[in-house]
C-alpha cells in the first residue's frame, strides 16, 4: 500500500514538473508564443482551471485536495470533461483529463527532444 502510494505520488510530481516546464515557457526555437499555441494553449487553461479556482465571492480556492486530485485525474487519463476558460472569459474548451494529458506530454516531448540535459560531474 505505501508503494501504491509513493508510485501515486511520485507520477503527480512528474506531472507537476512537467507542467511547469511546458507552462509560461518564454521562448522555444525563437517562438515567443509557443507556450501559448497548438497543445500548449489546452496545458495552460487546464493549469489555470487547477490552480486559479476561485470561491463564489472572488476568494482564491486553496484547496490541495482538490489540486491532488484533479492531477491524479489526469494521471489516470480520465474521459471525464471539464470546461476550462481563458482568463479574459472569452475562449472556453470542454476537454477530457485524457486530452489535457495527450496534450501535456506532446508538448513536454518537443521540449525534450531538443533539450540539453544536465550530466553529473564524475
Amino acid at each position: 500500500m505505501e508503494f501504491q502510494k509513493a508510485l501515486q505520488h511520485r507520477r503527480v510530481f512528474d506531472l507537476l514538473v512537467k507542467l511547469g516546464f511546458v507552462n509560461e515557457r518564454p521562448t522555444f526555437h525563437g517562438d515567443a508564443r509557443w507556450s501559448e499555441n497548438g497543445n500548449r494553449y489546452p496545458v495552460k487553461l487546464f493549469r489555470d482551471w487547477v490552480f486559479h479556482q476561485t470561491t463564489p465571492d472572488g476568494k482564491p480556492r486553496l484547496d490541495f485536495g482538490f489540486i491532488f486530485q484533479q492531477l491524479a485525474r489526469l494521471d489516470a487519463e480520465s474521459p471525464e470533461k471539464v470546461l476550462m476558460s481563458s482568463r479574459d472569459k472569452e475562449f472556453l474548451l470542454f476537454a477530457s483529463y485524457s486530452d489535457a494529458k495527450r496534450c501535456l506530454a506532446e508538448s513536454y516531448n518537443q521540449l525534450a527532444q531538443s533539450a540539453v540535459r544536465h550530466q553529473p560531474s564524475p
